[in-house]
């Protein structure tokens, strides 16, 4: 799973939730949504800080109900240690088992963090080097690499996710039986190695990628990833407790369920195992924290500057551009109440973890949720504000002056899941405007609120005005094109006539498809009226088709809302899947008809009001019909890829 946390900057461009629901292109969003960290709007935090430890534990356990976690692992640190580790709440409940700070939960993603020490590891051992092209360390893997001649994949590519991957589809996200092998399993994934742009500029999220790198480090060390995690680097940590299976501790283990339900998940068997199936407790995940906070390395596994290595991207558009923030060898910067905290997080169906950490402030906290909670920001920020106490934010850095040369139109260019690539450049687009001292992103069809501005640092660096340290900076890619990079994507200067013409056509058309549902129960009455003639059967057929594309799309959103993480996992058909597969090709086959009855019967449609209605309704669903067609969305089988 990716990182949780979005940059603001990027919230900016993001179509904003009340104008979603009209895009009928954005029928997989809400499945999708907890791939690509599309959450919805945070709480505010409460501006009073906890002034005890029994008073912080008394409102977590408030917002623990209020929220619907059933059980929670706790870590708190301030003042470069370690104070508190607790588990909360139910581990169990059906049988009532509390958790306690020895329960254990998935990590997810946080698994990557403990690859990326194994690999420096090995990197401080002379054994293996980030600047290594893939295809060296790893021949048999099939890269599809257009730049191969003069852009080769690294391995620090695939570490930093700068490699250009997809990332894993729905049918590989679990184990496969056939794959008896590690090799095996990762050659499944030759699709999403097709490298979609020149690696080393612009940084995507992609588990495979991930699972490259434990494949690597079987075939260097002769031992699978999991085997060497487990010897080299957890039990130099101190970490005992944690494990990559669950069977022999079932006594021990948080159940994860549904997010505000009481229904159990069932465990998920992971294609790649050492990308995110790791267990651990509050007790061991106390000891990774710490490790971060001291920054001094271990004996045996690290020194303090590889530590400080996998804290500083390299490769990126914007780490070349001098941005600070973004994602360096599993760890990754966010911003939170005006502390930049690096650190990563993990979420699997049932589980979502976070190790957060500022080492200058001596700060940091871990939660383990059994759950993926609608909102967990409110949890990090009490953490935060009673870890905080007595301490300031640093400063902000002065505001610059606006550059005109900047201006224009932007969309975006980088996309975790390829499958919504045509969604998010249709909808991911604004224009930006000098307002005054600031920038201002506008927003085709949203605009801009007043409250949401942008301020120009040094260095060509952004930072939102909700902001203390930059989260974008300007720069150029490799094709010469300007680009506006934020936490973790990457938007290119484009033109209005490839921004906003097709947002306003696609919205357009759904608008029309929409007068021609409203105005259906004026029809249907006019239809009984005149008795059903043969002129009426060709004027009612003429407003049939488009009526029934109206009616096929909202179905398909509606289909779209019922898609689950945990179903989609499976990549096992199922009514909401099936009907958009079959919903899809039934909307297409609608306007194709729909237009041709159009052109049979152009003479028979009857006034004016219903000619222009009927005929610009039917183009508007052929219109979209291409249109889903070319995203690779029109009868998408979601089971299938």
């Amino acid at each position: 799973m990716p990182p949780l946390i979005r940059a603001r900057l990027h919230q900016a461009f993001s179509l904003p939730n009340r104008w979603r629901a009209s895009l009928p292109l954005l029928l997989l969003y809400a499945g999708l949504s907890l791939l690509t960290g599309a959450w919805a709007a945070e709480a505010p935090p409460d501006p009073a800080p906890p002034d005890s430890l029994p008073e912080l534990q008394s409102r977590l356990q408030d917002l623990l109900v209020e929220l619907q976690i059933p059980a929670l692992g706790v870590v708190v640190a301030r003042q470069g240690q370690v104070e508190w580790v607790a588990g909360m709440g139910t581990a169990d409940l059906q049988t009532g088992r509390p958790a306690d700070a020895h329960t254990l939960f998935r990590i997810g993603s946080i698994s990557k963090s403990l690859l990326a020490l194994a690999i420096l590891r090995e990197v401080e051992a002379g054994r293996l080097d980030l600047q290594t092209p893939v295809r060296e360390l790893a021949p048999d893997m099939p890269i599809d690499n257009p730049w191969s001649a003069t852009d080769p994949v690294r391995l620090v590519h695939l570490l930093e996710h700068t490699a250009g991957f997809d990332d894993m589809h729905f049918q590989r996200m679990e184990r496969d039986p056939n794959a008896t092998s590690t090799q095996a399993q990762m050659q499944l994934f030759a699709p999403e190695f097709r490298v979609r742009w020149r690696p080393g500029e612009r940084q995507s999220y992609s588990n495979p990628g991930y699972g490259l790198v434990a494949y690597i480090l079987e075939r260097r060390t002769g031992r699978t990833a999991e085997d060497y995690i487990s010897a080299e680097v957890l039990t130099r940590l101190g970490m005992h407790d944690t494990r990559w299976t669950s069977s022999e501790v079932d006594d021990r283990i948080a159940l994860g369920y549904e997010t505000g339900s009481q229904t159990a998940v069932p465990e998920a068997e992971l294609s790649m195992p050492a990308v995110g199936a790791l267990w651990s407790t509050a007790s061991d995940m106390s000891r990774y924290l710490q490790f971060y906070l001291d920054g001094r390395g271990i004996d045996g596994l690290v020194g303090p500057e590889s530590l400080r290595r996998m804290e500083t991207p390299e490769t990126s558009l914007a780490s070349r551009a001098g941005f600070p923030g973004g994602y360096a060898l599993a760890n990754y910067a966010s911003d939170l109440d005006g502390w930049r905290l690096r650190g990563h997080n993990g979420g699997l169906p049932g589980y979502l973890a976070y190790l957060q950490y500022e080492r200058d402030a001596g700060v940091g906290f871990v939660l383990l949720f059994n759950t993926i909670p609608e909102r967990s920001r409110p949890i990090r920020q009490l953490l935060l504000s009673y870890a905080t106490q007595g301490l300031q934010p640093p400063a902000k850095a002065p505001v610059t002056t606006p550059d005109p040369a900047r201006t224009g139109w932007y969309q975006q260019v980088t996309h975790r899941n390829q499958i919504l690539a045509g969604v998010e450049s249709l909808a991911n687009v604004a224009k930006l405007e000098i307002d005054g001292e600031h920038y201002r992103l506008v927003h085709p069809l949203a605009g801009s609120a007043d409250d949401e501005f942008i301020e120009p640092l040094a260095n060509q660096q952004l930072r939102d005005n909700g902001l203390n340290h930059s989260n974008g900076v300007f720069t150029v890619d490799g094709e010469g094109t300007d680009a506006l990079v934020t936490d973790d994507v990457v938007f290119l200067r484009s033109s209005w006539w490839r921004t906003a013409l097709p947002l306003y056509l696609v919205c357009g058309a759904v608008f029309l498809l929409l007068l021609c549902l409203l105005a259906t129960p004026f029809w249907a009455w006019q239809w009984f009226r005149r008795h059903r003639t043969k002129t009426t059967v060709s004027r009612t057929g003429l407003r049939f088709w488009p009526v029934l594309s109206a009616v096929l799309l909202a179905l398909l959103l509606l289909a779209s809302t019922q898609l689950s993480l945990t179903h989609l996992t499976k990549a096992q058909i199922d009514a909401p899947t099936l009907f958009i597969w079959l919903g899809g090709w039934a909307f297409g086959l609608s306007a194709v008809i729909g237009c041709w009855q159009l052109l049979r019967h152009r003479q028979q449609v009857g006034g004016l009001f219903v000619q222009m209605l009927s005929t610009s309704a039917s183009l508007a669903a052929l219109g979209l019909t291409a249109w889903l067609w070319q995203v690779k969305l029109l009868g998408v089988r979601l089971w299938a890829w």
